[in-house]
């Protein structure tokens, strides 16, 4: 069979650039001679790899359609004979679709905005351009013409003159651009009375959906009232709330939806008048993978589980005496319920358990070793207090607690003496602690982080040993924790994270003297419920 050569030469005579968005697209070149078939490929990338491929076809005609968004592609082709002989694929070629007319926000046409005289900055909003990779804003003043590229639909442009401005954004794929506003005008004047300064949240902020945060400002001007406002932005300025604040610099931001938002602090000045400086942020809500949706009840349960690794050092003043080293491996487990009582109020309910094994590091003034081993259980109860927000995703919780401490059975074994059943040996303390913890929710986009500082005062102390009863003085200890935290199901959420743990006691009776201390790491996970 007679093998055919050919090369493919182009000539597209269709259609030059195409503009809409997710229109159909043609392109066509002539037909070759000896052709039977011709095959093509369409991709976001002139390399054509198969992730990046958005339709491959063939066709007898010397055309082809595919409906496309606004943007930037690329196409090639081949011929085929009648034998199935291929021919090189074609040099790449470029499909080039113009998105719809951009459509601004803010500044409005012809608006006439007041800002600050010292340090002036505008925001100017758009709506995003499908397809488009980035945006040029062009701004006039006069002859004064200046370009700003960004890759959101915003930026926030520092303007040094007052008077009319003419303002048009452009987006751009690549290097070609997509589309374009109109040419919007706009006055700027310099506000003779300061506007109110917002402190939180901060512009371009992500909050979590669904549940309120905080608003603050500060009255830089004598002020009759305030109005704050809430409007949502991409349902083409909806009002969602108007609130009327009086002698206050401060608001509760209800639960938002997802989506994005201004909010607008309007102080209606102490003249009598219809007067008003206003400021404004524009915020973003969002539904973090980490959050979950406002609990049902308030009710939430930690289970932990861990290793305890570190130093847990034991020195007895009473033959045989030594010193005890702990083991790296002592297990623990950590388990807490909170419920809500009143507002910002709510008790919680916990336990810490902990299996401890100690070896002698030395020998004993008698010549022998010794090993000794214990449980340590501590129940807590007492009050929450949500004490104040650092910042709308920032909590901080302070915690007071009663607790009740045990350390038994002992057990002793060594070279020379063996009580592995003097089981009526334990060490009991009462105390009170005092906590602090703090939670950042979108810590990581698919994490929080919580931190956790508490300090155990121990009050009154007893024990036996083999019946004799002792008192104790005991420097309060340290409790420090850190997790973080996922998310995993409607109302279940995974943790991880590590504790530090600081104790010194020393042991004081009419027969018997002891130092102990304990310094570990503690490596934990487990689950946390909340409805």
């Amino acid at each position: 069979m007679r093998t055919l050569f050919f090369k493919i030469s182009f000539i597209c005579l269709a259609l030059a650039t195409h503009f809409a968005q997710a229109k159909s697209v043609t392109r066509e070149w002539a037909k070759m001679q000896g052709a039977e078939l011709y095959e093509y490929e369409v991709s976001k990338q002139d390399n054509f790899k198969s992730e990046n491929l958005l339709k491959t076809g063939s066709t007898r005609d010397a055309s082809f359609q595919i409906n496309l968004d606004p943007g930037v592609y690329f196409y090639r082709i081949r011929a085929l004979t009648k034998a199935g002989q291929a021919s090189p694929w074609s040099s790449a070629e470029r499909i080039f679709v113009k998105g719809p007319s951009l459509t601004t926000v803010t500044p409005t046409k012809n608006e006439v905005i007041e800002v600050p005289e010292v340090g002036p900055e505008l925001v100017f909003e758009w709506k995003t351009v499908i397809g488009a990779q980035y945006y040029v804003l062009r701004l006039q003043n006069g002859k004064v013409r200046t370009s700003h590229k960004v890759f959101v639909p915003r930026a926030v442009v520092p303007l040094q003159q007052q008077g009319g401005y003419t303002y048009q954004i452009e987006a751009y794929n690549g290097v070609h651009p997509i589309s374009q506003s109109e040419s919007t005008p706009f006055t700027l004047k310099f506000a003779k009375t300061p506007p109110p300064r917002i402190l939180e949240p901060r512009d371009t902020h992500v909050l979590p959906a669904y549940e309120p945060f905080p608003l603050r400002w500060v009255q830089l001007a004598p002020t009759r009232f305030t109005e704050v406002s809430v409007t949502r932005l991409d349902e083409e300025k909806n009002v969602l709330s108007v609130e009327k604040i009086k002698d206050s610099e401060k608001h509760e931001i209800q639960a938002l939806d997802p989506g994005h938002y201004q909010i607008a602090v309007r102080n209606y000045l102490d003249d009598g008048g219809d007067k008003y400086t206003q400021s404004a942020v524009t915020i973003k809500v969002e539904l973090n993978p980490n959050t979950l949706s406002t609990p049902r009840f308030g009710f939430e349960a930690r289970l932990m589980g861990g290793i305890a690794m570190g130093w847990n050092a034991y020195r007895s003043h009473l033959p045989p005496n030594g010193w005890l080293a702990s083991d790296d491996d002592d297990p623990e487990v950590h388990g807490r319920i909170k419920i809500p009582i009143y507002k910002d109020w709510g008790s919680e309910f916990g336990f810490h358990f902990r299996d401890s094994r100690l070896r002698s590091s030395a020998k004993f003034n008698n010549g022998s070793n010794r090993d000794e081993s214990f449980k340590d259980t501590q129940l807590y109860a007492g009050s929450t207090y949500k004490w104040k927000e650092l910042g709308p995703t920032l909590p901080v919780l302070l915690k007071g607690f009663v607790f009740f401490e045990q350390k038994t059975p002992f057990t002793f074994n060594s070279d020379n003496f063996n009580y592995e059943n003097v089981l009526e040996f334990y060490e009991q303390f009462w105390g009170i602690s005092a906590a602090a913890e703090m939670k950042w929710f979108g810590w990581h986009p698919r994490w929080d982080l919580i931190t956790e500082h508490r300090l155990d005062f121990y009050l009154f102390a007893q024990g036996s040993t083999f019946g004799q009863e002792r008192p104790n003085f005991i420097l309060p200890a340290l409790r420090s924790e850190i997790y973080a935290r996922r998310k995993i199901g409607s109302d279940m959420r995974f943790l991880l994270g590590t504790q530090l743990y600081l104790q010194h006691l020393s042991q004081i009776g009419e027969n018997y003297e002891s130092t102990r201390s304990l310094a570990t790491i503690s490596v934990k996970l487990g689950f946390e419920l909340e409805l």
